[in-house]
């Protein structure tokens, strides 16, 4: 089980951390709400204890070198409207918003030679996810691998069994035991969009009626395939990331048009109502429709001794 990600996903009364900030004062310090991690850095030599005991420090010469200037939002970015869908030799990976900020250039075309900073300011540029939700499944990834963080990486690495974050069921590929996870499966997005399409509003509730869905669904074709507990972590966050984004609390009647786009094509549409103009997946929004999505069944909770009906109810955002 990843410690970091289930503490960091249950934890109570969390707040966002402000993103402009998080780039301009604390580019080594992306982690201080996540504690579970200092242990681990400081282990691999790549972190040490603050002065103040509130965080923990990331050595400036074990990360890639933060942007000189705050990234930001610019509606008219040409990155927006260069789209190159992947080539013969290009790196793509299990995550359709990954492999959508390489075809727009955000991250680099080929899918290789990629840091950590360099996903938290694609996603920050493009999708308005703020710094330390984004960091926080990158580096666990790292930490799971047992690589330091200044590791660069290609994106098919990112699904590998070292990586640990690959998980079964999801909302648009096969389970990796079936198959190419780097492409769209149409059978498993076609049971996620059906659950959409039907929704009311596309929430955390609606997702997680499409996560059961594609449960019972990947148990017919395939069973092998196991929910468990880093499905159900990995997969909530990865929910409250994207509705964070694209939910309808966001882009109103552009949702669906959005997300489809996104998961069908992996590109980001040139109307603007799919393009970032604020930060809008922040850490606590994130986690909130992340808990919203698992509070649908207990079927998505009892996977894990982390996850507990009665703790998601009392959580306070």
């Amino acid at each position: 089980m990843k410690p970091g990600l289930v503490a960091a996903l249950f934890v109570l009364g969390t707040e966002a951390q402000n993103p402009f900030s998080w780039f301009a004062d604390q580019a080594y310090c992306a982690f201080h709400k996540f504690p579970v991690f200092g242990p681990l850095l400081l282990k691999q030599g790549s972190a040490e204890f603050s002065k103040d005991k509130k965080c923990w420090w990331y050595h400036p010469l074990k990360l890639p070198p933060p942007p000189k200037k705050p990234p930001t939002f610019n509606v008219l970015d040409p990155r927006f409207d260069t789209y190159h869908p992947r080539g013969q030799n290009d790196s793509r990976c299990s995550c359709p918003a990954l492999n959508t900020l390489a075809n727009h250039g955000f991250l680099p075309h080929n899918g290789k030679n990629i840091t950590i900073v360099d996903v938290v300011i694609a996603t920050f540029e493009a999708f308005g996810v703020s710094p330390e939700t984004s960091a926080l499944i990158a580096a666990d990834g790292f930490v799971e691998a047992k690589r330091k963080l200044d590791t660069s990486f290609d994106l098919e690495e990112f699904q590998t069994k070292e990586f640990g974050i690959e998980h079964d069921v999801s909302f648009s590929r096969k389970d990796s035991s079936e198959g190419d996870v780097s492409r769209l499966d149409p059978d498993a997005w076609n049971v996620t969009r059906t659950v959409m399409h039907g929704c009311k509003k596309i929430d955390g509730a609606c997702f997680g009626r499409a996560r059961l869905a594609r449960i019972e669904h990947e148990k017919q074709r395939n069973p092998r395939t196991r929910y468990n507990k880093d499905a159900a972590a990995y997969g909530a966050t990865e929910v409250g990331m994207l509705l964070g984004v694209y939910g309808t609390d966001v882009r109103g009647g552009l949702a669906e048009y959005c997300i489809r786009q996104l998961f069908e094509h992996e590109w980001i549409p040139k109307n603007h109502g799919c393009r970032p103009s604020k930060v809008t997946s922040k850490y606590d929004v994130t986690m909130k429709i992340a808990l919203e999505s698992l509070q649908v069944s207990p079927k998505l909770q009892n996977v894990s001794p982390f996850i507990k009906v009665n703790s998601l109810r009392n959580t306070r955002f």
